[in-house]
């Protein structure tokens, strides 16, 4: 599932090219950055879900951060609209920071329980160790 949601971000960079190819005020623009930001958030939504079913810390997060976020744009909408494009660009972005803040939390925890860090903490020798128990 990460590969898929790789693949979506990915495909957003080419959205987020055409963004600067057609800034705000051309037609073009609100096309383009609406695509954007659906494939950012669709390619953090699927690996989420994967690194969530591989029990690893803190993929739950990463997809509730971006559904959350969705749900509340549409709620937003719906009872008294955006000013302007630029608002919602803005408070997407905004979200798609703390998935990111988030996202390498999950990558950096052990896989495997045997695996042990050791930090040794010593005024004279600061180091640490990452091993195995077996």
């Amino acid at each position: 599932m990460e590969i898929v949601g790789s693949s979506y971000v990915s495909l957003s960079g080419v959205f987020l090219a055409l963004i600067g190819i057609y800034p705000s005020g051309t037609n073009p623009h609100t096309f383009v950055s609406t695509w954007f930001f659906l494939q950012i958030f669709i390619g953090y939504i699927i690996p989420g879900l994967g690194i969530h079913r591989r029990r690893i810390k803190y993929g739950l997060e990463m997809s509730q951060i971006v559904i959350a976020a969705l749900l509340i744009a549409i709620i937003i909408e719906a009872i008294w609209g955006w000013p302007s494009a630029a608002v919602i660009e803005a408070c997407g972005m905004y979200r798609l920071d703390q998935v990111v803040h988030i996202g390498p939390f999950s990558l950096f925890i052990p896989r495997h329980k045997s695996m042990v860090i050791i930090l040794n903490f010593s005024p004279h020798k600061p180091q640490a160790y990452l091993g195995s128990t077996k």
